[in-house]
């Protein structure tokens, strides 16, 4: 029998025999959720296993992952569509292998289903906990595919990076069995929407318009040499504490990240503090928004000043920063997760960006810019 295969299909077929995760991460139209589920029936064939297709809506899969499931095992291999339990949701094979459909948000059936095989369909709408879950009761392989719609996301953070897994890359361009309508289609967004082409077109992560921070670039390590070095800090409890090192060598600024966390009591500060060896020397420009913190800090030696606050300084403190390069210390995750992330505000009608940031996305570009704004008040910087 003829079945007509992608390349997509045949990297799955040679990283299986390697990885336990096999991530796909593509545009739209890339084949490789019709890939995976051939590779899937491919599997089912060869010896009896247990296989178990999910998206985070039982109904979405159906309108989806599931006619084409079913389009692929009677057009290519010549097997009955009656052979899926439509109540249960599992296709049975002749040899014994099942295939399981869910909705991942069924807690009962996800967590009661045990499987050599996981395909998580759409698996950027699933949370870190549900793949938990899927995970420990998966014996073999763990599938997903996704479009790239989010610059952060726990599957770049938790699963790309894990040494049994590997990343399988594809674009529309990869599927040879597209149609040229359909080609046209995609390619029409180029003119429609840049992030959507990348996305949708070009298969790259989303890249968010209104970006503040677009420059920043990330490298090894602190310099040896600087001029000055302070530290910014940002208040917080349910949001992230944040304590950031602030160098300036007198012609770039390097952030690096030393504290972010939540939930810190004063006394927790103080003792964070010890442990990082700050001295009664060192500057700290801290949040002025909480006083008794840095009642606390002076208290207790150390030599903290309160951020200057006034009407137009989120805006000042950003044109500073803006006027230097900024490089950002590799294992800083937090400050490069918000540089990513913080945005201008929109005009909800126009659409247009405003001249003030969204508050959100900014406990340590917060302790940042404090740090920025205090010294160029003082004519050390700007």
């Amino acid at each position: 029998m003829d079945i007509p295969i992608t390349s997509t299909f045949q990297k799955l077929l040679e990283y299986s025999k390697v990885y336990r995760f096999l991530i796909n991460e593509g545009s739209s139209r890339s084949s490789k959720t019709y890939s995976i589920l051939q590779f899937l029936i491919y599997k089912a064939l060869e010896k009896k296993i247990t296989i178990t297709i999910s998206r985070v809506k039982l109904t979405w899969l159906k309108k989806t992952v599931l006619i084409d499931f079913l389009d692929i095992i009677e057009k290519h291999y010549g097997l009955s569509t009656g052979r899926l339990h439509r109540t249960e949701m599992i296709y049975t094979f002749d040899n014994g292998s099942i295939v399981n459909f869910i909705g991942s948000e069924e807690k009962q059936k996800l967590h009661g289903l045990k499987q050599d095989i996981y395909y998580g369909n759409e698996y950027d709408e699933a949370t870190y906990k549900q793949f938990e879950q899927a995970n420990i009761r998966t014996k073999e392989l763990f599938i997903i595919d996704y479009n790239p719609k989010y610059v952060e996301h726990w599957i770049y953070d938790k699963v790309e990076t894990r040494k049994d897994a590997i990343l399988i890359k594809s674009t529309y361009k990869d599927n040879y069995y597209l149609s040229k309508s359909i080609v046209n289609e995609i390619e029409a967004l180029k003119d429609v929407d840049e992030v959507s082409w990348q996305i949708y077109g070009l298969g790259l992560r989303a890249a968010y318009k209104g970006i503040i921070y677009q420059s920043w670039k990330i490298v090894n390590d602190v310099p040896k040499q600087y001029e000055w070095i302070v530290r910014g800090q940002d208040s917080g409890f349910n949001d992230p504490f944040a304590l950031i090192d602030v160098y300036f060598d007198g012609q770039s600024i390097t952030v690096d990240e030393r504290v972010y966390q939540s939930h810190m009591t004063d006394n927790d500060v103080i003792i964070k503090y010890k442990e990082l060896n700050i001295t009664e020397n060192d500057e700290v420009v801290a949040d002025s928004s909480d006083p008794a913190l840095i009642r606390a800090l002076r208290h207790a030696g150390y030599n903290v000043y309160g951020a200057n606050k006034f009407q137009g300084s989120v805006l000042a403190g950003i044109k500073t920063l803006k006027k230097y390069p900024v490089n950002i210390t590799k294992h800083s995750k937090n400050i490069i997760k918000e540089k990513n992330m913080y945005r201008w505000k929109q005009h909800a009608q126009t659409e247009k960006f405003l001249d003030e940031p969204e508050d959100k996305n900014n406990h340590a570009l917060d302790a940042i810019r404090y740090v920025a704004l205090y010294k160029e008040l003082n004519f050390e910087i700007g």
